[in-house]
C-alpha cells in the first residue's frame, strides 16, 4: 500500500575488517565530548597500531552476537544544556549524549555501511542526513511551491508541523519493521536491536551521574547512526499523504511541484493542503494514525499554518506574520486617532480611544491587574465587565486610578456605526508613505550640504566645516586655529547684532552677505536675528585678543540664523 522500495542490503551484514574498522577510527573526530570510558577519537588514532587487535576483537565479538557484557559498554551521559538563560524547567533543556567509545564506534560502521544505501531508500523530499542532500533542496522545493501557488491563484495552506520529542519518542518495533518492508536482513536488524535493548543512560547533574535508565523507545541524540534511523522512521508519512492522495481522501495541488506537497527535514514537516473541511479531518486522522503506529506525536503548539492566495484584494497581508514589534505598535498608535463606533474592532487597553489616550496609560495599575487585556471595547463595556475583569486590589493608589477610569467610562456611548481609525499626519486622515517618510524629520533641520564649503573662496574653510557641524546641536564651544584667523563658535541665543560687529571688517561682510542670501537689507531689524543661532568671534592678523568682553577693543561677535549662515557657505 504504501510503496515502501525494497532493496537487496546484504552489504550491510558483509563481515567486518580491519582496513574498514581503521577507516572508521580515523573519520571520527578527534576531541569530541568523551562518554563514561573516558576516551576520544584521539586515543584511538594515537593507539591504533597497539589496540588494534583488541579493538577487532570486541567488535567481531558484537557482530557475533555475543552481547552479554555489551550493556557495560553500550552507556551514555546525558547532559543538560540549556535552551535559554532563564531554563527553570525539564523543557528548557536539551539532551545531549555522551556515548560509550566502542558502541559509537560499532554505530560508525553500520552508518557506513547504510549511508549509500540511503538515497536508493529516502525519497527525495527528504534530505536530512543522506550524503549529496543539501538543506538548501527542501527549502527550495517549498519555496517554489509557494510561488506556483500564488502565480496560479490556487487557494491553499501551508503547514508546518513539528513533531514533539522526536528522536525520544520513536517506537522501536515500529522502527523495525519498517526496516524490514525495506529490505534489511536478520543479522542487521539483530545488531540494531541489541544496540537500542541494552543502551543505558545516566542524567550528569553538576558533573555528578545519576541512576542508570534503561531505554525502551526513542534514539540518542549523539548517536552516528540513529539519525540515519529516523529518516527511515519518517519516511511512511509521506507514502502515506501519497496513499491519501491516490484514494481521494487527500485533493491533489496540482502542478509540476504536486509531488512536493510533503516535505520533510527531520522532525520538521512542510505541507500543502486544500482548504476544504474533508481535507483537514482526514489529515487529523492520518496524523493521529501515524502517531499510532510510530510513537511520533504532533506537537501542536509549534504547529503554524498559513494561507495562500488569499482573494480578498483589499487585505493582500491576511494569512502572513506582521514585521511589527512594540516599537512600531507604540509608533503606529502615536501617529493614529481612533473614533469610537461599535467598539467591536477597538481594543479596550491597548488603542487610543479613550479621550485620544490607552486606557492602559490613563491608569497603569488597574491595567497591570486586568486579568483580559486583549479583549474589545464592545465586550467589556456592556454590561460592565471590565470591572470583573481585575485581581484583588491592594493599595489606595490603584482604587483611585479605578474610580478614575471608571468616571471616564461612564460618559461612553456606543452606537451602531463601525470604529474609525485615521491617520494624523495628513488631512485627509489616511495613511501615505509619503506623510510618514515626511514625519520623520518633523522639527529637524535640513541637511547640511558640506562640499559647498570647500568650493567657496573664503579663507577660513575648516573653520566653517566645524561651525556647520556645530550648529547640529553641540552647544559646546570649540576653539579654531588655522593659519589666518581664530573664530569661536557657539550655539546661543541673541537679540543684540548691529553693534556688535560694526567695527568688524570680516564679520561686516559676514552680516552683508548673509543678509543679502537671505532677502533682507542691511538695516532690516530682523537681519540675523533668530532663536537659535552662532556667534562667531574673528580677530584680523594683526590682533591679538584674549577678552570676550562687549566693548570697542574687544573681539566682535556677529549673531547669524542658522537658515542665513546655511545661504552664506554657499557663496
Amino acid at each position: 500500500m504504501l510503496n515502501l522500495p525494497s532493496l537487496d542490503l546484504e552489504d550491510i551484514e558483509e563481515d567486518i575488517t580491519e582496513e574498514e574498522l581503521k577507516a572508521t577510527i580515523f573519520s571520527m573526530p578527534a576531541e569530541k565530548a568523551p562518554g563514561p570510558d573516558g576516551f576520544i577519537g584521539a586515543f584511538y588514532k594515537a593507539a591504533w597500531e597497539i589496540i588494534k587487535e583488541d579493538l577487532l576483537k570486541a567488535v567481531i565479538s558484537f557482530f557475533n552476537r555475543n552481547t552479554l557484557q555489551l550493556r557495560d559498554l553500550n552507556s551514555t551521559f546525558i547532559c543538560l544544556l540549556p535552551k535559554k538563560d532563564d531554563a527553570n524547567g525539564a523543557e528548557h533543556y536539551r539532551p545531549i549524549s555522551l556515548i560509550h567509545s566502542l558502541s559509537k564506534i560499532i554505530s560508525k560502521l553500520l552508518a557506513n555501511r547504510l549511508a549509500p544505501e540511503l538515497p536508493e531508500l529516502v525519497s527525495p523530499n527528504q534530505s536530512a542526513f543522506i550524503r549529496k542532500r543539501a538543506i538548501h533542496d527542501n527549502f527550495l522545493y517549498v519555496q517554489n511551491m509557494v510561488k506556483f501557488l500564488h502565480k496560479s491563484k490556487k487557494q491553499s495552506l501551508f503547514f508546518k508541523v513539528d513533531i514533539a520529542k522526536a528522536f525520544d519518542t520513536v517506537c522501536w518495533p515500529y522502527l523495525l519493521e519498517v526496516m524490514r518492508y525495506f529490505g534489511f536482513g536478520t543479522q542487521s536488524l539483530n545488531w540494531i536491536s541489541n544496540l537500542l535493548a541494552t543502551s543505558t543512560s545516566q542524567i550528569l547533574l553538576n558533573g555528578v551521574p545519576g541512576p542508570s535508565i534503561a531505554h525502551v523507545r526513542g534514539l540518542r541524540q549523539g548517536d552516528p547512526l540513529l539519525p540515519m534511523l529516523f529518516i527511515l522512521a519518517m519516511e511512511p508519512f509521506h507514502r502515506i499523504v501519497k496513499a491519501a492522495e491516490s484514494a481521494s481522501l487527500l485533493s491533489p495541488i496540482g502542478g509540476r511541484f504536486d509531488r512536493f506537497r510533503c516535505s520533510l527535514y527531520a522532525d520538521d514537516v512542510a505541507l500543502f493542503m486544500k482548504p476544504e473541511p474533508n481535507d483537514l479531518l482526514a489529515l487529523l486522522q492520518l496524523l493521529s494514525f501515524f502517531a499510532q503506529a510510530s510513537g511520533l506525536h504532533t506537537n501542536v503548539s509549534k504547529t503554524e499554518i498559513y494561507p495562500i492566495s488569499w482573494k480578498d484584494e483589499g487585505k493582500p497581508w491576511t494569512g502572513m506574520p506582521v514585521p511589527c514589534d512594540e516599537t512600531d505598535r507604540r509608533l503606529f498608535q502615536a501617529a493614529t486617532s481612533i473614533t469610537l463606533g461599535n467598539g467591536e474592532k477597538t481594543s479596550i487597553w491597548h488603542d487610543n480611544w479613550l479621550q485620544k489616550c490607552c486606557p492602559k496609560d490613563i491608569a497603569p495599575s488597574c491595567f497591570r491587574l486586568a486579568k483580559r487585556k486583549q479583549r474589545k471595547v464592545q465586550v467589556e463595556l456592556v454590561g460592565n465587565k471590565w470591572l470583573a475583569s481585575f485581581r484583588q486590589f491592594s493599595t489606595v493608589k490603584e482604587i483611585h486610578e479605578l474610580v478614575h477610569l471608571g468616571s471616564l467610562l461612564q460618559d461612553v456611548n456606543l452606537s451602531a456605526i463601525p470604529d474609525d481609525i485615521s491617520w494624523k499626519w495628513n488631512e485627509v486622515g489616511i495613511y501615505t508613505s509619503k506623510s510618514a517618510y515626511l514625519f520623520q524629520f518633523e522639527g529637524s533641520f535640513a541637511s547640511i550640504n558640506f562640499s559647498s564649503i570647500w568650493k567657496a573662496p573664503a579663507e577660513p574653510k575648516t573653520s566653517v566645516q566645524i561651525l556647520c557641524e556645530e550648529s547640529r546641536g553641540d552647544s559646546r564651544a570649540s576653539d579654531i586655529v588655522d593659519c589666518h584667523n581664530t573664530i569661536t563658535f557657539q550655539v546661543q541665543i541673541s537679540t543684540e547684532i548691529s553693534g556688535l560687529i560694526s567695527r568688524c571688517e570680516y564679520g561686516s561682510v559676514c552680516k552683508t552677505v548673509a543678509c543679502a542670501k537671505g532677502g533682507m537689507r542691511e538695516g532690516d531689524p530682523h537681519a540675523g536675528e533668530g532663536v537659535i543661532g552662532v556667534k562667531v568671534r574673528h580677530c584680523s592678523r594683526r590682533t591679538s585678543v584674549t577678552s570676550t568682553a562687549d566693548c570697542a577693543e574687544s573681539p566682535r561677535s556677529v549673531r547669524i540664523h542658522i537658515p542665513l549662515l546655511l545661504k552664506w557657505i554657499e557663496i
